[in-house]
């Protein structure tokens, strides 16, 4: 009976609140100063709603990619207890199949390490065959989905621009070269202070000294890489009609290659004061060269071989940039010089007055395709940046910490469960 009554008075108040509100909207657009005391009660602060719409949805591209791999890994983790309730079950290379032994093929197969694609070619197999037909829909799964990513940062707006030069061509290239290949890796070097005083470290570059020794073309375009002199004659020698590395030059360029990573792991101490940067940073440094492009200098750094967490961070990273990249692409595609004011090229910033000028700031580094190039209002650029104070290096180790914990902790199941995402994680973190 109260129904009647109750849909006319919902109706009603539903007309006057949007009456207020384009009350408001009509005031905030004729009065600047009332629309910048609005905006700190706006969820989306000084962005339009169509900019702030666009930017929310990154995090649920993010998590779609996530939530995809969680099920990949939920089925591969299904596959390999399947895998094992079959006892006549062995690898391809004949050894007996045990859970971390069938990960770590599963991890070879997802990088195509050397040994494990030689190991197929002599048997006539894909590298696919070489796992057990249970876990082979899952890795393919995972392969895809990583090779997609790749092809979807080769043909971003930050690395579609024309005329690349410097790390940024590179970039493009290491993409090209490492798609069907591609893992994000970690080695202990980087997370380890202990690591180079270590009995692993020992022998690995015992090995590695032999390795080079033997492998005169691997030492020398690692030399090159990294700036250490090799002279024919003196370092390089030839004995039986081929060449060879003395000891003496093995062991200086060992110890110069792993100087590049443990200066950098030991001596690097982060931001300590407060800096300005992207909410949304692209980062840039996803794809970088890797000098350890082979199984014995991987060891030498001490690489850790977990392909579950490998495979989760590796698609958080690649679908944060793609989301990252489509958000700027956005903004240089349908916002700069538009009618909004809200963001200006270079060429027009030049041609404002001075005090014109003034009211805005150059978008720089993280802002991908539109860097550089770009201005924002300055209540825009507020918006899309943050502060932030300490060490960066901490909150990097910090998170990562947390994060392998995490994975370590629910179990892969019910991570695929949850399908939390470390995105999500490290911004909320970063921003508070």
């Amino acid at each position: 009976v109260a129904t009647p009554v109750v849909a006319p008075v919902a109706g009603a108040v539903k007309s006057v609140g949007e009456a207020v509100g384009a009350g408001v909207q009509k005031l905030a657009a004729e009065h600047p100063l009332v629309d910048s005391t609005l905006a700190a009660f706006r969820s989306r602060g000084n962005l339009s709603q169509e900019l702030f719409e666009v930017r929310s949805r990154m995090t649920g591209e993010v998590d779609a990619e996530l939530g995809q791999v969680a099920r990949t890994l939920v089925q591969l983790e299904g596959g390999i207890d399947a895998a094992l309730k079959n006892s006549e079950n062995v690898l391809a290379d004949g050894s007996p199949l045990a859970k971390e032994s069938a990960l770590n093929s599963f991890y070879s197969y997802l990088t195509k390490e050397d040994a494990f694609v030689q190991a197929a070619k002599e048997q006539g197999l894909s590298p696919l065959k070489m796992l057990p037909k249970e876990m082979q829909s899952a890795a393919r799964k995972a392969r895809v989905q990583v090779d997609r990513l790749s092809k979807q940062i080769k043909d971003s707006a930050y690395l579609g621009r024309e005329d690349l030069v410097g790390s940024e061509k590179q970039a493009a290239q290491i993409i090209e070269e490492n798609i069907g290949s591609y893992l994000r890796r970690r080695y202990k070097i980087f997370e380890d202070k202990s690591y180079i005083k270590s009995g692993q470290f020992t022998q690995a570059r015992t090995d590695t000294i032999e390795y080079f020794k033997r492998s005169v073309n691997s030492a020398k375009n690692i030399a090159k890489e990294i700036g250490t002199n090799l002279e024919e004659g003196t370092d390089i020698l030839t004995e039986g009609g081929r060449q060879v590395l003395t000891k003496e030059a093995a062991e200086r360029l060992t110890d110069d290659f792993v100087s590049q990573y443990s200066g950098r792991q030991l001596k690097t101490k982060g931001l300590s004061t407060s800096q300005t940067v992207a909410k949304n940073r692209l980062r840039t440094g996803l794809f970088q060269t890797r000098q350890a492009n082979n199984q014995q200098l991987r060891a030498l750094l001490g690489e850790v071989k977990d392909p579950q967490e490998s495979l989760v961070s590796t698609v958080a990273d690649m679908a944060e940039f793609v989301a990252t990249d489509r958000f700027y692409r956005f903004i240089g595609d349908e916002l700069v010089d538009d009618a909004s004011g809200m963001f200006v090229s270079q060429e027009a910033w030049k041609r404002l007055p001075k005090t014109a000028q003034a009211e805005y700031t150059q978008l720089g580094e993280g802002f991908g395709s539109i860097k550089d190039g770009v201005y924002a209002r300055n209540n825009i650029y507020k918006d899309l940046t943050m502060q932030t104070k300490g060490n960066t290096n901490d909150v990097a180790q910090v998170m990562r910490a947390a994060y392998s914990g995490f994975l370590r902790g629910k179990g892969i199941t019910q991570y695929g469960a949850t399908v939390l995402s470390p995105v999500t994680q490290v911004r909320n973190f970063t921003s508070s």
